[in-house]
């Protein structure tokens, strides 16, 4: 018995072309997938901002701490255009003082002292609330008539008027407080806490070079603790980046930038696929950043930096990606405008805000620490000395909420800072990179502690 004939085989040809229209379906259906996949993606609904988003206040011009700072710094800047801003910021700060060119910016600023008075004792203040990234924010003028202002306290307590000196500088810092206090942008309050921190040095500078009286010195004791920024003005400071990721993500969608220029045509298209873009959730997860930053303000900085391990969804507090890969393509787009946009709360809350308040807590100490030494001729054994005849309490180390750092050995008071920090030795030279970031203050006004010398040995008879 035969067996059973083999059916002829296909041509070859025949064999591919078959192969290849079940690849081409394959191929079809895998696109269609795929496009389906892209553009079929429905985006989260709108999130719930009214917590965030804060009406600004109505105010008259005369009641309103930030237009009349605007007032006041537009006087300086008209007085001081043409000065040359790095020998301005120098002379601020006390060095190469040069005392003919100190009067040439000072003389006819008479109208200007009343209005930065006024600007300190104005409890309220509303900066014109920022429509978008095109905004700019009069930063120089600001920081022009801080610079001006110190130099007149410095000015004053060289001509032999050392009360009216530290006078001058508390009212710089009050002001500075009512400026970060009138719903600023982020950037306008780091550059007031920027100049705080200037005024704070030129405070304890004035203080040990000029010898205000002792009345004088509990007087700007009793008030420096009302210089201090509420947590509320940092917090409208940090609620209004939601403004800013807005008006980026309105860019996107407009495709043109504030400066007017369109962008490429791939990212035109680019944000039209609902897949690689979806503005709510991405406005979605910044809300939710804002709100863990908001809960955060005044936390020690161990604790800062536990929140910053434990991360929300997608851009952390401290910025960058998780979760799904940073080129996973689910709103790839949104995620990489979080990672631009997004400032790095937890650094911002440490170099910004503790760093401010632990250094009001470190010249407080430091001025109390002078006037006790002026009144005992010694400097406390410990700081439960100055409590409660100089100091309501001791000042706290806002980095870690343990009081600020003194000894009386070492004569010096400090803050443990971002790299707990401490002092190890007298005398102590920091380099200009550490004296940037580290607050410590050497008591260089106070002697050494008298060495007690070993009774002579009596004569033998």
């Amino acid at each position: 018995m035969e067996p059973p004939a083999t059916p002829p085989s296909l041509p070859r040809r025949k064999r591919w072309w078959r192969i290849l229209r079940k690849l081409t379906v394959a191929f079809g259906l895998l696109l269609l997938a795929g496009v389906f996949w892209l553009f079929v993606c429905p985006d989260e609904p709108p999130p719930d901002v009214r917590d965030i988003v804060i009406a600004p206040l109505t105010l008259p011009d005369d009641q309103n701490a930030y237009v009349l700072a605007n007032k006041a710094a537009a006087l300086a800047q008209e007085k001081l255009s043409g000065a040359d801003g790095d020998r301005l910021k120098e002379m601020a700060q006390g060095e190469n003082w040069d005392s003919a060119l100190a009067k040439q910016w000072l003389d006819g600023t008479d109208a200007i002292w009343p209005l930065w008075e006024q600007v300190a004792r104005t409890p309220r203040g509303q900066m014109p609330p920022p429509k978008g990234l095109g905004d700019i924010f009069p930063l120089l003028p600001f920081r022009r008539i801080e610079s001006l202002a110190q130099i007149r306290a410095r000015d004053l307590g060289l001509r032999g008027h050392p009360d009216e000196a530290v006078k001058a500088v508390l009212t710089i810092l009050q002001a500075n407080r009512r400026i970060e206090g009138s719903r600023v942008v982020l950037i306008q309050y780091i550059d007031a806490a920027t100049q705080t921190n200037t005024a704070l040095a030129t405070l304890r500078d004035v203080a040990v070079k000029s010898g205000p009286s002792a009345a004088t010195l509990r007087q700007i004791l009793a008030q420096l603790g009302e210089s201090r920024p509420s947590k509320d003005s940092f917090g409208y400071a940090v609620r209004s980046e939601l403004v800013l990721l807005d008006d980026s993500m309105r860019m996107l969608m407009s495709g043109v930038t504030s400066d007017g220029e369109k962008v490429s045509i791939w990212q035109r298209l680019a944000v039209k696929i609902p897949r690689l873009f979806q503005p709510n959730k991405t406005r979605r997860i910044y809300v939710d950043n804002i709100r863990e930053a908001l809960k955060a303000i005044d936390l020690p900085g161990d604790l800062l930096e536990n929140l910053r391990r434990a991360a929300l969804p997608v851009v952390t507090l401290g910025g960058g990606y998780q979760g799904a890969g940073a080129f996973w393509p689910d709103n790839i787009i949104g995620r990489r405008l979080l990672g631009i946009v997004n400032p790095g709360w937890v650094t911002l809350l440490k170099t910004v805000r503790l760093r401010e308040q632990s250094r009001l807590s470190a010249t407080e100490l430091f001025l109390a620490l002078l006037l006790y030494h002026r009144e005992h001729g010694e400097l406390p054994a410990t700081l439960d000395a100055l409590v409660p005849t100089y100091l309501p309490a001791v000042p706290r180390d806002y980095f870690d909420g343990q009081p600020i750092r003194y000894s009386r050995e070492l004569r010096a008071v400090w803050s443990v800072g971002l790299h707990h920090f401490t002092v190890s030795q007298p005398g102590l030279k920091l380099d200009d990179a550490d004296a940037r970031v580290e607050i410590y203050l050497p008591l260089d006004f106070a002697a050494p502690p008298a060495e007690t010398k070993p009774a002579p040995a009596a004569a033998a008879p």
